[in-house]
């Protein structure tokens, strides 16, 4: 009996020690897609008046890898619909790369960047080396509507940063392709590894994430992610109209990511970050600093092949 569970023991350790190969395997010529959905969910409070907004962005991507050098991939990349809606106290508005309409500009304009491609960049953890061509489909896009103003093209200009620039979409990709151990590649479920990244433009937060492997198919990889996501609380940053703002905010983020065995692609993806605290408003005039509360949770859904 003794030496039956002597075996079983070594039989338990030893499935326990099977590493996995993990990481990005794409092949030079092959297509890869991904869609993401996410909904953002905004309130504020200050002095008893509550606001609250709820932004949801969609965007379908094709990558076409062009080349592979030392592990890193060089991909050519285009949107093939994309869509922003918004809902604010003052109103709802809807943007959709498959309705352009004369008088929705927006919408116009994600629909002629639709089916344009840009570059990036790509290691084997995922991570984005570089981008181009991004800014420049976005800057053609709207030389295209010279009855534009300035006043007009800087406001769309923002709106298209926040939602589509390079920042938002390096973001966007990497919560689902920067996931693998930045140092190795061989892991067993008793591995965890860390990988930080920054978590917007809006908010200047980092996020602090320990994936590890939870199960391994012949087929499918699941990582497991649990993130802290916190601001650098003693430092002002600028805000609009000579405003100074100092970010007290704290939160988390979990993540579950499906993985093609063979690719290293994501399949299915689900992420959701929480974050609230207060925001810190200081001018010339009032220097003294006035708390505003914030929260905001973003559930993102991101669909591979």
């Amino acid at each position: 009996m003794w030496c039956m569970v002597a075996v079983s023991l070594l039989f338990f350790a030893g499935c326990s020690n099977q590493t996995t190969e993990l990481g990005l395997r794409l092949k030079t010529g092959e297509y890869y897609y991904q869609t993401m959905h996410s909904v953002s969910e905004i309130e504020q409070s200050y002095m008893g008046q509550r606001l609250a907004m709820t932004a949801r962005i969609s965007g379908e991507l094709v990558f076409l890898v062009t080349a592979e050098n030392s592990g890193v991939y060089d991909m050519d990349i285009s949107y093939n619909q994309l869509s922003l809606e918004m809902e604010m106290p003052m109103g709802a508005v809807t943007y959709s790369s498959e309705n352009p309409q004369p008088d929705d500009i927006m919408s116009m304009l994600l629909a002629d960047i639709s089916n344009k491609t840009f570059q990036i960049t790509m290691d084997q953890s995922g991570k984005v080396l570089s981008v181009s061509g991004l800014e420049q489909m976005w800057d053609n896009a709207i030389d295209r509507f010279p009855e534009l103003d300035e006043e007009q093209q800087a406001q769309i200009i923002a709106q298209l940063e926040d939602a589509y620039g390079e920042e938002a979409f390096i973001r966007n990709l990497e919560l689902s392709t920067a996931i693998y151990p930045p140092s190795k590649t061989s892991v067993s479920k008793r591995d965890r590894w860390n990988v930080s990244f920054v978590l917007g433009n809006d908010i200047p937060a980092t996020v602090e994430t320990e994936y590890r492997l939870t199960q391994v198919k012949d087929d499918e990889i699941v990582i497991e992610g649990k993130g802290v996501i916190i601001t650098p609380g003693d430092r002002v940053f600028p805000g609009a109209e000579g405003m100074r703002m100092r970010y007290d905010l704290e939160g988390s983020m979990q993540s579950e990511i499906r993985i093609n065995a063979t690719t290293g692609w994501v399949t299915q993806a689900t992420i959701e970050q929480t974050i609230s605290g207060d925001v810190m408003i200081s001018d010339e005039e009032v220097p003294e600093e006035m708390p505003i509360a914030m929260s905001v949770t973003n559930n993102i859904s991101i669909r591979g092949k």
